[in-house]
């Protein structure tokens, strides 16, 4: 497998990865949108940059020879959908990137493409800083119990 972005699924990494049956792609659904990386998206807003991932990915994948594909969701903080950065609150919270998450692959009936091998979940660490080694930290580091508890219900 390898961990990517819609738009890198080409017919060249279709051949790679169809060719014996085995591979897959992890496409990101955390740090989209525009800004700087810390500037925390609107949930309302990452909602339509996750549906336009989502369409991106089922449309490359199909041209690339119908390359099998994961979606990821920040069930912890990332660049660009975190509850606190270096300690100052976004005003949102990861709950509601991942519940904007879950309802833009429900809306998109993605579920039902037989290329779609499920939800990976990013992240579970003691924090997560950009770039790495720094003091840039993001949070929460890892899932909380009201994200577990929207995970259990609705993956």
């Amino acid at each position: 497998s390898v961990f990517t972005f819609a738009n890198q699924i080409t017919p060249e990494l279709g051949e790679v990865f169809t060719r014996h049956g085995n591979g897959y792609v992890i496409i990101s659904l955390y740090d989209l949108g525009p800004g700087s990386a810390t500037v925390a998206s609107r949930p309302t807003d990452y909602r339509g940059y996750v549906a336009n991932e989502i369409a991106r990915t089922v449309s490359n994948s199909a041209a690339a020879g119908d390359v099998p594909f994961q979606l990821a969701i920040p069930a912890a903080a990332s660049t660009k959908e975190f509850e606190r950065y270096r300690g100052v609150s976004s005003g949102y919270s990861q709950r509601e990137y991942v519940e904007e998450a879950l309802d833009a692959i429900d809306a998109s009936g993605v579920r039902s493409n037989p290329q779609f091998l499920g939800t990976a979940v990013w992240g579970w660490s003691r924090f997560m800083a950009w770039p790495p080694h720094t003091n840039n930290v993001f949070e929460p580091g890892s899932p909380q119990a009201d994200v577990l508890s929207v995970l259990g219900d609705r993956l």
